[in-house]
């Protein structure tokens, strides 16, 4: 009487729904469960149970899981029972099934131990002492266990799995939670200038200012990184378990807030130094220079180098042409002074013989003869000569120095601003 009635119950799970299953999925699945019915009436239980199964695994369905949880009973194995029959509460709605299930769960649990296991997140496969003896179901979760020492593991995908190890004992319901941890990395960010601000920029989350290391469950984000006068930069990153993502940007200032500076001139190659440091040679463009009073320094081998003051402006773009001279390429200096020296010596020595002649004149006036006079007369001559070509040679001197060759030539910057 009891086996007709279990195959009656059996035979009642023929039809289940397999609208959302693909079509040759739900014939297959229709071919295993009446092979499966087909076993059972000829009382190969355990054959009938591995057709359901099979049946079950194609299209769940919870028709097809009760006969499961029914043919265990039959066969006297509880605690498979009371496992598929959770399985079955999983899937049921109806109010009055799972009403009759819920009985049944009692039933069944007076003659088993049962673990009760939660998770935190919920969703975690559960294993019970070995991980080849597959999922006992998701979290939560009631599995039936043989008594003693059990060791539960939970996993969940993107978190660490969660293991303990509980006493079953039979007739009784033990319950365990279980903390599973999330896999984290770690973003370690660095700016120059430091201080910049980090937020991740689906949430908002704000990480901190630079530099900073913040944990971060596994995932892949997108990172802003902000600080005031400078350019937003966002990066894209993908966080590995236990791995470190490192970051190291230099931060582009506004150009509202910085100033351009172009160096160039008579001699490419010059080195350019800036408030004294060196910033490279010539032609040379900084595109971020702070705002302000700098000294700039032009210097090139063999040319004489330029120093000057450089008021930077901000937003704008300043240009230096330089124009470094070439020692070689003045005249000699001393010149100008052997111009004027020769001069007046020539005049000097004019003076001198006019007095010589003076002399001469006052022995003239004492004694005449025609040897004194044509003495004085020769002085009187070279001493107009001489002063005449000193002040000839002190005139063409001051005029060669003054107009023709003008002052000695330096070098020199020319300042231009674009704004």
């Amino acid at each position: 009487m009891m086996r007709a009635a279990y195959c009656l119950l059996v035979l009642l799970g023929l039809s289940f729904g397999t609208r959302s299953a693909h079509a040759d999925t739900a014939s297959e699945a229709q071919l295993q469960f009446e092979l499966g019915a087909e076993l059972y009436k000829q009382a190969r239980y355990t054959e009938a149970l591995e057709r359901f199964i099979a049946s079950n695994r194609l299209v769940p369905n919870a028709n097809v899981v009760q006969n499961i949880v029914q043919t265990f009973e039959f066969l006297h194995r509880s605690a498979d029972a009371y496992n598929w029959n959770e399985t079955y509460l999983g899937l049921v709605t109806d109010a009055g099934k799972r009403e009759a299930a819920l009985r049944r769960r009692e039933a069944l649990a007076a003659d088993i131990a049962v673990v009760h296991v939660q998770t935190d997140p919920s969703g975690a496969e559960l294993f019970v002492d070995r991980e080849e003896l597959g999922v006992f179901g998701t979290s939560p979760r009631r599995i039936a266990v043989e008594a003693g020492k059990r060791r539960i593991q939970a996993r969940l995908p993107k978190h660490n799995d969660a293991v303990t190890t509980v006493d079953a004992v039979l007739g009784q319901a033990v319950a365990v939670s279980l903390q599973l941890s999330p896999h984290k990395g770690s973003l370690a960010v660095h700016t120059t200038p430091a201080g910049a601000l980090v937020r991740l920029e689906a949430s908002g989350e704000e990480l901190g200012r630079t530099p900073l290391r913040a944990p971060l469950p596994v995932g892949e984000y997108r990172v802003v990184i902000t600080l005031q006068g400078h350019l937003e930069q966002t990066k894209q990153i993908r966080i590995g378990n236990q791995q470190e993502v490192q970051l190291s940007l230099s931060l582009l200032p506004l150009a509202s807030e910085v100033s351009v500076l172009t160096v160039q001139g008579n001699v490419p190659g010059a080195k350019v130094w800036l408030d004294g440091a060196m910033r490279g040679a010539t032609p040379l463009t900084i595109p971020t220079v702070r705002p302000g009073n700098h000294r700039l320094e032009v210097r090139a081998d063999g040319r004489e180098s330029w120093t000057g003051s450089v008021l930077l402006e901000p937003g704008s773009a300043t240009r230096v042409d330089y124009d470094l001279v070439d020692p070689r390429d003045r005249p000699w200096p001393g010149w100008r002074w052997v111009g004027y020296g020769a001069g007046g010596a020539l005049f000097a020595a004019g003076a001198v013989t006019g007095l010589i002649a003076r002399g001469t004149r006052s022995d003239f006036e004492r004694e005449p003869s025609s040897a004194t006079l044509d003495r004085l007369r020769a002085q009187n001559t070279a001493a107009d000569i001489l002063m005449a070509s000193g002040l000839v040679t002190v005139g063409v001197t001051a005029v060669w120095d003054l107009v023709l060759t003008g002052p000695p030539k330096k070098s020199n910057g020319r300042v231009s601003i674009e704004r």
